[in-house]
This record gives structure tokens, C-alpha cells and sequence, in this order.
């Protein structure tokens, strides 16, 4: 792996890094998913963009909001003035680039079909949730995984 992408992904995890300690919080998600041009899923957005869904449907006043703009300005290389909406749309299509240029498999690649979504659904409860920026719903999180497997 060459420097020059190793750069950005260390940039990214150091910057996510107060998000996990924010994320210990109770404050507040996006629905969706990103597609590429033959409107195959790119899985490595799809929590993201679930999260920042979820964030402006139900918190809208959210500050986890703008800190993902703020991921989304610096990672995606947008001006300062990027609204919120465009730059969190610029960091969920940076993690979608990143995920294929690390080549990050699909869940099905580890034995994860869809009959076992259910399952995963209920037991998501545990504290993994709880350093999520907001809740997401047995939908959301069922999408989540039918969008990756």
C-alpha cells in the first residue's frame, strides 16, 4: 500500500476517534445507502449514511451533525463554506471510495447471508449500540445488513 493512501485513512480513524468518545453520550442518525453508477450498494457508507439519516429525521439540532460536515469538508477536500447537507454527502462518498480501494469484503464473504438478519437484528442491543451517535431501529439496522451481506 502506497503512503499517500495510507495518509488519508489514518487521518480518518484519528478523527473518528472523538466520535467514539461522543458516541458514549445519549445525544443523537441518516437513512440511506450509496450506490455506484450500475446502482451497486458501496457498503462502506451504509452505517454512515444510515446515522447521519437517522440524525436529521429525528435530532436535527444534533452537534453530531455538523461534526460529520466537518469530516466530510476536510476528508472530501471541500471549501470551507460546503453546506452541511453536500458535506455529509461528501464524507459518505470519501468512506464508499476508501472501502473499495481497501477492498473491504462483504459480509456474505464471512458466511453472512440474509436469513441470518433477524438474528443479528436482535441481538444489536448490546454496547455496541450504545456508542452509536443516536439509536437506530430494527429497520434501519436490518437495512444496514441487507445493504452489506
Amino acid at each position: 500500500m502506497h503512503v499517500k493512501h495510507i495518509r488519508p485513512i489514518l487521518a480518518l480513524f484519528l478523527l473518528l476517534l472523538p466520535f467514539a468518545a461522543f458516541a458514549q453520550s445519549t445525544d443523537g442518525s441518516i437513512s440511506g445507502i450509496v450506490a455506484d453508477n450500475t446502482g451497486a450498494v458501496l457498503p462502506g457508507a451504509t452505517v454512515t449514511a444510515t446515522n447521519i439519516g437517522a440524525l436529521v429525521e429525528r435530532d436535527p439540532g444534533s452537534p453530531v451533525l455538523e461534526r460529520y460536515a466537518r469530516l466530510g469538508r476536510l476528508l472530501g477536500g471541500l471549501p470551507e463554506a460546503t453546506g452541511g447537507a453536500e458535506a455529509r454527502a461528501g464524507l459518505v462518498v470519501t468512506l464508499s471510495e476508501w472501502t473499495a480501494l481497501l477492498g473491504v469484503q462483504r459480509l456474505r464473504a464471512f458466511g453472512i447471508g440474509e436469513a441470518a438478519i433477524p438474528a443479528i437484528v436482535a441481538d444489536s442491543r448490546g454496547s455496541s449500540m450504545r456508542t452509536n451517535p443516536i439509536v437506530l431501529t430494527d429497520e434501519e439496522i436490518a437495512g444496514i445488513l441487507a445493504a452489506t451481506i
